[in-house]
């Protein structure tokens, strides 16, 4: 296959954490493995710090917030499809990054034969009248819809995404395409079944994710590791400003910040992962996708309604202990890891990047 040179824009890159832009170095990666796809990588987030090259990837950093400086930075890249990984928030503190909108506008009209395709992690916040969301939504909502009358495909994380962009979106003759998340931390080819690993469980993401998981689902959390005979908690990510011990009575073992390839190797030996996120956005949960890609019953504690969304069901792709009644056992966890497993490959790294293969070279099929 010919080679073949695309633009992307994160928010930030490692060494940041950051699951937007582990997100977009993955999927350069199997781009690149799969379809000889060489990406350049321009990172939004001027305060970002990191090296200029990663993994051979170029990377360019717009040093301020402003069209001008973005326009000049994608200007020099010889490039004519670029791929945006949009996150409000990632370009502004606010939520509102009109020099991006701006910038992009700029350079796609420049030339009639570029191509923009924009993956949309979220499109834009909602909340009561006493939050900024609330005060801010309509500008937010005013560039997403900008955008996407410049962009040549979009592509959604969730079903709710999708809804937000297909009303937006009817001046286009297209629908967006739905990609759940995949996982930033492997995907084991032949992960052991349940019986076969340790009775271990693993709580793992963000800090605000985990301190949640914690203290909001601590019965929960107990009862679950009684019904699986879990032995040893495993926590990992940025250390937690928390006595864990205290509130769970097992042992646990705090891993702290990992490689993605150490991550793996303890998912692929756990029997459960136990995290607290809506249920209705889980398909854009990079953390549910690690448990759903390395065959762990993916255990969500967050008290919700059940939400039938995006191919996923309590009891059949994950467990919610606060609707199901009854108890947990080894039998039913492997039924829904395998579920949860078989969900993950349809749309896994690999046949997420034949579909950005195939957005991305619009403009040569034409």
């Amino acid at each position: 296959m010919d080679h073949f040179s695309i633009i992307t824009v994160v928010p930030r890159l490692p060494p940041a954490i950051d699951g937007v832009g582990d997100y977009a170095l993955n999927l350069a990666r199997q781009l690149r493995q799969d379809f000889n796809i060489h990406t350049q990588f321009v990172v939004g987030d001027p305060t970002w710090e990191g090296p200029s090259q990663i993994q051979e990837f170029p990377v360019h950093r717009v040093n301020r917030c402003s069209s001008k400086v973005f326009i000049s930075v994608l200007e020099r890249l010889d490039a004519s499809a670029l791929l945006l990984n949009y996150v409000g928030y990632g370009y502004a503190k606010r939520g509102c990054p009109f020099w991006l909108k701006e910038g992009l506008q700029c350079w796609k009209t420049t030339l009639l034969d570029r191509i923009l395709v924009t993956m949309f992690h979220e499109a834009y916040a909602s909340g009561p009248p006493w939050t900024s969301a609330f005060w801010l939504s309509s500008s937010q909502k005013q560039i997403v819809t900008q955008i996407l009358r410049q962009s040549d495909a979009s592509v959604a994380s969730n079903h709710i995404v999708a809804q937000i962009l297909n009303r937006l979106q009817s001046i286009n003759n297209y629908a967006s395409e739905i990609c759940p998340i995949f996982s930033s931390v492997g995907e084991p080819e032949h992960p052991l079944p349940l019986l076969s690993r340790p009775r271990r469980l693993v709580v793992f993401g963000t800090r605000s994710v985990r301190k949640r998981s914690y203290e909001r689902g601590r019965e929960r959390l107990q009862k679950l590791c009684r019904d699986l005979a879990i032995e040893e908690i495993y926590d990992i990510g940025t250390p937690l400003d928390l006595n864990i011990s205290q509130l769970v009575n097992l042992p646990i073992k705090v891993m702290g910040v990992r490689t993605s390839a150490e991550i793996s190797i303890l998912l692929s030996q756990a029997v459960a992962g136990f995290t607290d996120y809506p249920t209705e956005l889980l398909a854009k949960s990079s953390i549910f996708a690690a448990f759903c890609a390395h065959r762990v019953v993916p255990v969500i504690s967050t008290r919700s309604k059940l939400c039938q969304a995006d191919g996923l069901e309590a009891g059949t792709h994950y467990w919610k202990p606060d609707v199901q009644d009854k108890h947990l056992t080894i039998v039913n966890a492997q039924a829904i890891a395998d579920k949860a497993f078989a969900w993950y490959q349809t749309h896994n790294l690999a046949a997420q990047a034949k579909t950005f293969n195939r957005l991305l070279r619009l403009h040569k099929q034409t």
